[in-house]
């Protein structure tokens, strides 16, 4: 259970870092 739980938080933390790229690559532009 624990695993699975880190394993999503891994996810978001991918999914977190991706949308900040995406929202600074826009705020560059």
């Amino acid at each position: 259970m624990l695993k699975l739980k880190l394993y999503y938080c891994k996810l978001d933390f991918q999914l977190i870092s991706c949308i900040l790229k995406l929202n600074s690559d826009a705020a560059g532009r």
